[in-house]
Formats: C-alpha cells, structure tokens, sequence
C-alpha cells in the first residue's frame, strides 16, 4: 500500500475473499482414547517420560498415545456390524489456555510424550504473552476468605458457589453487572444491598457471594472474572 487512498470509478470493482477453515478437532478419532494426564499412571509411559507426563499434569492436560486401535460400528443400511481400524499416529498432548475472559487450548504432536510436550511449549508461546496456564492460572484460588468455627472458606470455595448460581441465573442475576459485566468496583456493594429477584424476593445467594467478594481488593475480583471463576 502506497498510503494513498483508493479510487474506484463506475467501471471498477474489486472482490474480497476471505478462506474460513471450520475448526477440527487435533485429536480426530482418536479424542475419545485420550485420557487426563491426572489419570494416568506412572507406569503409563516410558520411564524417560515421566518428567515429561509430570508437565501435562500441572497443566491440567489430555494426552493420546498415538497406539492404533479399532472401533466397532454399525451400518444402517446393511444392517450389520462390522469394526473400522484407526492407525497409530503421532503422540497429542492438549492442554488449556487462558487469555483476560477468554479460553482455549494449546496442542502438540510428536513421537513420544517428550517431543508431543516440546511442540505444546512451543504452541503456547505463540500465542502471546498474555496468555496463561496452570498452575499459574490457580494462584490465589487456595487463600482462606473466611474462618467460621473450624472451617476455612478459600477463593476457590467462593468460585464453586458463583458457578452454581450461574446454574439458575445464567446471566448472573442480582449480581449481573458485577459477575456478567466484570464491574468488580462500586457496583460490588451496590448490587449486595439491592440484591433482589424478580418478585422482589431478597436474593440470599447473591448477598452471600457480594459479601464474600467484598473480602477481596478490586484487582483480586477482576482476575477473579477474568479467570471465569474458575471454570
């Protein structure tokens, strides 16, 4: 570009395309073998790997072995089972990402679990230094809130019981500006002493949830949305 602007007459047009690939799954067919590094055992893997298998752990990651394996199915039009070979492929390691309000998830490919971690590394450097993963995207979530009697009421507690009052109100209810909106400042307080639902009812729930996010600082709750309270 010349830094010029363009000029188009009667006579002239110009045509923009632009290629929109679907998203496909990295894993394909092989997705439901791949199994929570959480799960896995030690003896899973390579002994060489298990520094590596440790990575995906922290992570929160999936990984999928690459083995071959077939799958039983069913054809409608013959009416008969018959089974389809899936053929080994390279080793998959998943594992998720996380940007201000925002998520998704980084992926590698090698031939063993050391080299499948190695391009997941390298998957996640690229996109941007704003991003996150755990156990760095946990920090905070495991500070006590409250001491009532013997028990402790952590951030991640907090987190649980915003989840669930998504469950009934899924735009945040009461505390919509505060929970859906991230205005984690003034709105806080006022939204805790207005806390009502639709008939007018005090809405318990969203007064308890104010009241224990009103124990964070204002930065504390914005990460706290941002994170979409840990879900």
């Amino acid at each position: 570009m010349t830094g010029q602007p363009i000029e188009i007459g009667d006579a002239d047009s110009f045509e923009v395309r632009l290629n929109y690939a679907p998203r496909q799954d990295a894993m394909g067919p092989h997705r439901h073998r791949a199994k929570k590094a959480l799960d896995m055992k030690d003896d899973e893997v390579p002994a060489e790997d298990l520094e590596a298998l440790k990575w995906v752990r922290e992570k929160k990651g999936t990984i999928e072995l690459g083995k071959p394996y077939t799958i039983s199915k069913f054809s409608d039009a013959l009416q008969t089972a018959y089974k389809e070979s899936v053929p080994a492929r390279p080793v998959t390691v998943e594992v998720p990402v996380f940007w201000p309000g925002a998520h998704d998830s980084a992926v590698g490919c090698g031939s063993s679990l050391r080299s499948a971690v190695s391009a997941t590394e390298k998957a996640i450097a690229l996109k941007g230094p704003l991003v996150r993963t755990y156990p760095e995207y946990d920090t905070g979530l495991d500070r006590v809130l409250l001491v009532v009697g013997k028990a402790e009421l952590r951030v991640s507690d907090l987190c649980a019981l915003i989840r669930d009052y998504y469950e009934e109100r899924p735009t945040g209810g009461s505390l919509h500006c505060s929970l859906d909106d991230g205005n984690m400042e003034g709105d806080v307080r006022w939204e805790v002493d207005h806390a009502r639902d639709r008939d007018g009812v005090e809405d318990h729930a969203a007064r308890l949830i104010g009241e224990l996010l009103m124990l964070m600082t204002s930065d504390e709750r914005k990460k706290l949305y941002e994170r979409g309270y840990g879900r």
